[in-house]
């Protein structure tokens, strides 16, 4: 097999739709106000992707037209939290794990034909563990700055993603 020594370039249009459910139990308070909970969860992710163009090695290309993928999980986990007037500052750790689907319906163009397939994408997937850390400020009695990062894996993925931002009450 030939092998050349050009990168993969890649580029697409889409969007993510998630819908999540999580609650806690509190199994107890310190007498410094660390709280320790259990947590639970269920999500479940639609991704739609429009336009996926990538350009290989070689000349090969793949062209998508579309692509729609959704999956439902469950997570179960552990967590500390410290609320106080000022800040309040959180850590989960949690097992994530899919129970159904994860069906890509695409549409892709090869060598000058139309090819319509459906993908199992998700199997690798199908146990994962996350952490989430998560911390707020209170600015003033309306105002919050808050930032949070969340890491996923498995063993073939990683993802890490984070979110900064600022709370205002109405």
């Amino acid at each position: 097999m030939d092998t050349f020594g050009v990168a993969a370039k890649s580029s697409y249009e889409g969007w993510n739709m998630d819908f999540n459910v999580d609650g806690a139990y509190n199994l107890f308070t310190t007498n410094n106000g660390l709280k320790f909970k259990v947590i639970s969860g269920a999500e479940v992710l639609y991704s739609y992707t429009n336009g996926f163009t990538e350009n290989g090695a070689g000349g090969l290309s793949l062209d998508v037209k579309s692509m729609n993928e959704t999956s439902t999980n469950a997570k179960v986990g552990f967590g500390v939290e410290k609320v106080t007037k000022d800040y309040g500052i959180s850590t989960n750790v949690y097992y994530k794990r899919l129970i159904s689907g994860y069906d890509s319906d695409m549409e892709a163009r090869f060598t000058g034909g139309t090819t319509y397939f459906k993908v199992k994408g998700y199997d690798f997937e199908e146990n994962m563990g996350g952490a989430e850390v998560s911390y707020e400020y209170n600015v003033t009695p309306r105002s919050t700055v808050y930032f949070d990062v969340v890491g996923e894996g498995s063993r073939d993925v990683m993802s890490v993603a984070g979110t900064a931002g600022v709370r205002y009450k109405f």
